[in-house]
């Protein structure tokens, strides 16, 4: 393991640990959730988007955790051993049996390989005094029998820097412009961050055709948006987000 993954693996799991404690006001209110831009929503993966995005770790989003496991999984980037500073993805959710994947950050490996310990958000405290509600952010012990997959980050490497466009204007993008179909100067801003962000290839330039459509509807996934809400239509909300990312755009309505 290169010197810069171990510094950033340790510095990433000091950062949790220094998050315990943290406990969410009730309706799922987190300071996670607002940053991310999901509020009152399920948090324990906000949480790690937060971490990360701070950290300058390039990773998908955690927002929705279903997601951001099969990113990982299309990435190749699932293993079966924990090391501290990876991802875990639970064999249960923080929201009963049918919600999203519960996840967490490892911290420590137990020295006999069946277990681990994880700082977690959207959970109740390990000790069994106090409030036990399952608002706070917590350092747990955790078996692999809890557990569907572990993650590893790209440590070693920094998140891109939103680019610049050439003469320090950027384009003004309009969703409304911006549609299946549709062709002009501002699609081709928005294909050049989907490429970037979200893996478009082999578009027409300039064209927001079917490729583009099927890229803009992973951005919406990567944003945590699910079902018929990531149908690869811009809206306002993913698009500035992507903008942001990107930086060769704004967004203008």
């Amino acid at each position: 393991m290169r010197k810069t993954e171990r510094t950033q693996r340790a510095q990433l799991v000091a950062t949790a640990r220094d998050h315990v404690g943290y406990r969410a006001l009730p309706n799922r209110d987190s300071a996670y959730g607002k940053l991310t831009g999901h509020p009152n929503q399920t948090w324990n993966g906000a949480f790690l988007t937060v971490l990360f995005e701070q950290a300058g770790i390039p990773c998908p989003p955690f927002d929705n955790t279903a997601v951001a496991l099969a990113e990982y999984a299309r990435q190749n980037r699932l293993y079966r051993k924990p090391l501290a500073g990876d991802v875990v993805f639970y064999a249960f959710s923080a929201d009963g049996p049918y919600g999203q994947p519960h996840t967490g950050l490892v911290t420590e490996v137990d020295a006999d390989g069946t277990g681990f310990r994880a700082v977690e958000a959207q959970v109740s405290p390990p000790s069994r005094r106090g409030n036990q509600d399952p608002t706070g952010v917590f350092e747990r012990q955790r078996f692999l029998t809890d557990v569907l997959s572990f993650a590893r980050p790209a440590y070693g490497t920094t998140a891109p820097t939103p680019a610049a466009s050439g003469d320090g204007a950027r384009i003004q993008v309009r969703t409304s412009t911006v549609r299946p179909g549709a062709t002009n100067q501002q699609v081709e801003a928005v294909q050049h961050a989907l490429g970037a962000y979200a893996g478009l290839q082999n578009a027409e330039r300039g064209v927001f055709d079917r490729a583009t459509v099927s890229a803009y509807a992973r951005w919406q996934r990567l944003c945590g948006l699910v079902g018929d809400q990531a149908n690869g239509t811009p809206d306002k909300q993913t698009l500035e987000m992507l903008a942001e990312r990107d930086g060769r755009f704004t967004v203008r309505d």
